[in-house]
């Protein structure tokens, strides 16, 4: 008899003429590639299936094999588990939210970056995971669990850069994780109508953009905040944030990837070989073996 078999043949057709043919062929091909089927989910999420992305995931965080010895299927499942996450919040299953998280917090590593092979499915830093939570207990009115996560996502960021700026010279400014702070803690703020500091975090926010064109929503909102219409000056500020924020994640910073590590053997400054672990990769991979190079050193 044949290998059993861990997942069933997902329904496709709705994926049928909205994607490249040559996707669900390879697919079909291979039924019980984990990394396929995961990407097949992602299809679904995108063309608005989402009843068979849920189940994908859901097959996906239950079979997987999350162990540090398999960090390829510990990827995907994590994975998973956060994209679950966000599912489970938008639907008010709190309780189901917070479990995923607890799980992929509890297997996440930055070796899990190295086994990802599409790009699309990594988790960069844990305070992803936190910030999912953050989000969930914003959503809730949970204040106090809220401001602690927080607090733990902003510790953890600026150590990070404390780290960061001798090694690659990088500093919080643009941080998208910071950032998210801000603004999260606005909304929280407003939700308790304690819009004062609601336009306090959303400034400190746009601070944190850095330089940017000033456009008439900021002098508006400034106006506003000067003759003590707070309420008006957060919605013209936050609409200013909006349209401003970077939408970059964090494999922008080059502090604890291949681009800035010893171990990067590389020509072209894209691809190259991770000499601590013989195998390929490109600036953008990450592990728990990073090494900063000089600052001299990086071009």
């Amino acid at each position: 008899m044949g290998a059993s078999r861990r997942f069933k043949l997902y329904d496709i057709t709705a994926l049928r003429g909205k994607v490249p043919s040559v996707l669900l062929d390879i697919y079909l091909e291979d039924p019980q590639n984990m990394e396929m089927i995961s990407f097949i989910g992602g299809l679904h999420r995108s063309c608005g299936s989402f009843d068979i992305s849920v189940r994908i995931s859901e097959d996906i965080a239950e079979k997987a094999n999350l162990s540090k010895e398999d960090i390829k299927e510990t990827s995907i499942g994590v994975w998973n588990l956060y994209v679950l996450s966000k599912t489970y919040i938008e639907q008010e299953k709190f309780n189901k939210a917070y479990r995923a998280l607890d799980i992929a917090e509890r297997y996440w590593s930055k070796d899990l970056i190295l086994a990802d092979n599409t790009g699309i499915s990594k988790i960069p830093y844990i305070e992803d995971l936190w910030l999912r939570r953050a989000f969930g207990y914003l959503i809730q009115g949970r204040k106090s669990e809220f401001e602690k996560i927080i607090d733990k996502v902003m510790t953890s960021r600026y150590e990070l850069y404390e780290k960061a700026y001798p090694a690659t010279g990088e500093t919080p400014i643009r941080d998208v994780y910071l950032l998210d702070c801000f603004e999260y803690s606005s909304y929280m703020c407003r939700n308790t109508e304690d819009i004062k500091h609601a336009v306090v975090f959303i400034k400190t926010a746009l601070r944190y953009l850095s330089r940017i064109p000033i456009t008439n929503d900021y002098l508006e909102g400034k106006k506003c905040e000067k003759s003590g219409d707070y309420k008006n000056a957060y919605t013209y500020y936050l609409k200013f944030y909006l349209e401003n924020r970077p939408t970059l994640s964090g494999e922008s910073i080059a502090y604890g990837t291949c681009k800035s590590c010893a171990y990067f053997k590389t020509f072209d400054n894209v691809e190259g070989e991770c000499q601590k672990n013989n195998i390929k990769v490109d600036q953008h991979k990450a592990c728990s073996k990073y090494v900063a190079l000089p600052l001299s050193e990086l071009q």
